[in-house]
């Protein structure tokens, strides 16, 4: 027998979400009781839940608070977003309502499997930020004049050498990236490799990537700082990205 309808219980830690959009996926345990006088327990199973209606109110049960703005990445509205016993429809449930999962932890990494697309491909955009950032401070570095007969910074090494290693870089990213995407696209149905080949990326490029932004902005001086500049804004949108679809840190435990 399957149920009629779902209960989202109270969380005990608020869930993130994002504010803009009008439906959320949730992850919840799921327990069912098919007679008076046991449970059973299906594991961990993802819901669709509305969160508002089309003129913006928050359904019975939800509720969401806006976190302050944040700098760097603008893409999304960070928030806080709470259930309480909120009631959904059976179509609610993403699957089937079969069996008690055997292996409860492969069964939750193949709900949330596009996590582990989302680490690898959300890091790819490392090459074009250190694209643009590099682009920005060479144009600063032609452009700012020092000396008693004024000549452009760029020729110092000290200059001119973040700069290229950057650019060098970016196009050994990109040739990892595409071999990175092959690799994970030959191991679709084989989890475990796919969030390996991930984490693997995102350390890598992530590590050199948020050292070379912060040099870059050292290389600008106060220029650096400004948000109109965008070196600033690309470092802490990568530091964003680092958290985005896994922290990097856990990922390699």
């Amino acid at each position: 027998m399957e149920p009629s309808c779902f209960i989202v219980p109270i969380p005990k830690q608020p869930r993130q979400c994002l504010r803009v959009l009008r439906i959320w996926v949730w992850r919840a345990q799921l327990s069912f009781s098919p007679g008076s006088w046991w449970l059973r327990d299906y594991g961990v199973r993802l819901f669709i839940v509305p969160l508002n209606d089309a003129s913006g109110a928050m359904h019975h049960g939800v509720s969401c608070t806006l976190f302050p703005a944040c700098p760097g990445a603008k893409a999304i509205d960070h928030s806080s977003t709470t259930f309480s016993h909120v009631p959904l429809p059976a179509e609610a449930l993403l699957g089937h309502l079969c069996s008690s999962p055997q292996d409860e932890r492969k069964d939750f990494l193949r709900a949330i499997h596009r996590v582990a697309v989302g680490t690898l491909f959300l890091s790819t955009s490392y090459a074009t930020v250190l694209r643009v950032a590099g682009c920005i401070a060479g144009r600063y570095s032609a452009h700012r004049r020092v000396g008693a007969e004024p000549v452009p910074i760029l020729p110092f090494s000290t200059q001119h050498g973040p700069i290229a290693r950057i650019f060098a870089h970016a196009v050994v990213f990109d040739s990892y990236a595409i071999h990175s995407k092959n690799m994970f696209v030959e191991n679709i149905g084989n989890p475990d490799i796919q969030n390996i080949l991930g984490g693997v990326f995102k350390a890598t490029i992530l590590s050199y990537t948020q050292k070379a932004l912060s040099d870059l902005v050292d290389r600008c001086g106060w220029q650096g700082l400004y948000a109109h500049n965008q070196i600033s804004e690309l470092w802490l949108a990568e530091k964003g990205n680092n958290i985005a679809e896994g922290d990097y840190v856990v990922l390699c435990i």
